[in-house]
C-alpha cells in the first residue's frame, strides 16, 4: 500500500511539472511531494482560492519583484483595459526565507491566466506598460535608484553616502543664533533634494533633513525642535545659494535616454 501511494506521489509530481493549461485539475505543484502537511495544506487553500475567483470572473496580474518596477503606476489602467485587476507585491513582503502560501495563490492564478488568454499574456501586457514607460519618461520624474545617477562635471566634488557634499559658510549673527538655541558643540547639515531635469537643469529643492551629529531638527516636513523654528529657514536658503552655483548636471539616464530625477546632496555649514 505504501509503495502504491509513493508512486501516485511521484506521478502527480510528473504531471505537475509538466503543467500548463491544467490550473482546474492539478495539486501545488510546489508541495505535493514534501510530504509537510503544515505546507501543502495552506498551499491548496491558496490555491483553491485562485480557482474560486477565477470561476466568480476575478482574474488577478499579481507581479512580485525585490524592487518596484519603473512600469508599476501603467500597469493598473492596462490590466483593467484587459479585464484585470493588478497588484504588486515585494518579495520583502512575501519573505525571503520560509515559506509564503500565497505564492501558490499567485502559480495558480497565472496558470489560469495562461489557460484563458495563452501563455504569453502577461508578457504582452507587460510590454504595453514599458512601451508607455518609455514614450513618457521625458515629463516623468523616475526613482534615480533605477538609473544611472545624476552628476557633476566637477570632480572637486566629494560625495559621500549621503550624496554631494557641499560646503557653505554662514556669518557670524547667524552662528551665534544657532550656537545659542542648539548648543556650543552643534555642526549642522541639511539632506537636499535637488530635482533635476532632462537638460540637467535643477528646478526645484526640497529639504529631506537639518541635522547635527544626529540629532534631529527637522526631517520630511515635521519640526522636531525650536532650532529649526527659529533659524531653520535662514540656513535652507543659505543651502540653496550655495547649490545654485552648481546649477547644471549632467541627467541621469536609463538606456542612454535623459530623465528626470529627485537628486540627493548634503550642505554642511561652516563660520
Amino acid at each position: 500500500m505504501r509503495f502504491k501511494l509513493s508512486i501516485l506521489f511521484i506521478l502527480i509530481s510528473y504531471m505537475a511539472q509538466a503543467q500548463t493549461d491544467s490550473a482546474f485539475l492539478l495539486m501545488p505543484c510546489d508541495t505535493v511531494c514534501n510530504f509537510n502537511y503544515s505546507v501543502d495544506k495552506p498551499c491548496a487553500t491558496e490555491r483553491q482560492r485562485a480557482i474560486n475567483d477565477a470561476h466568480a470572473g476575478k482574474y488577478y496580474f499579481i507581479e512580485s519583484a525585490i524592487n518596484t518596477p519603473l512600469h508599476l503606476k501603467y500597469m493598473p489602467a492596462i490590466c483593467k483595459a484587459n479585464n484585470l485587476r493588478y497588484y504588486f507585491m515585494s518579495e520583502s513582503r512575501l519573505g525571503f526565507e520560509g515559506f509564503n502560501p500565497f505564492r501558490c495563490y499567485m502559480a495558480a492564478m497565472d496558470s489560469i491566466l495562461k489557460l484563458h488568454y495563452g501563455n504569453w499574456y502577461k508578457i504582452q501586457i507587460t510590454a504595453k506598460a514599458d512601451s508607455c514607460l518609455m514614450a513618457n519618461i521625458i515629463t516623468d520624474t523616475v526613482n534615480e535608484a533605477y538609473c544611472t545617477p545624476a552628476r557633476l562635471s566637477d570632480n572637486n566634488i566629494h560625495v559621500s553616502s549621503k550624496g554631494e557634499f557641499f560646503q557653505a559658510h554662514y556669518d557670524t549673527a547667524l552662528y551665534n543664533k544657532f550656537k545659542h538655541v542648539a548648543g556650543p558643540l552643534a555642526v549642522p547639515y541639511m539632506i537636499i533634494q535637488l530635482l533635476i531635469e532632462p537638460d540637467g537643469k535643477v528646478s526645484a529643492y526640497k529639504l529631506i533633513s537639518f541635522e547635527s551629529e544626529g540629532v534631529i531638527y527637522y526631517k520630511m516636513g515635521r519640526s522636531y525642535s525650536l532650532v529649526y523654528n527659529n533659524c531653520g529657514s535662514q540656513f535652507y536658503n543659505l543651502a540653496k545659494q550655495t547649490l545654485a552655483a552648481y546649477s547644471h548636471w549632467q541627467p541621469a539616464l536609463i538606456n542612454n535616454v535623459p530623465v528626470r530625477v529627485w537628486h540627493t546632496v548634503q550642505v554642511v555649514f561652516e563660520q
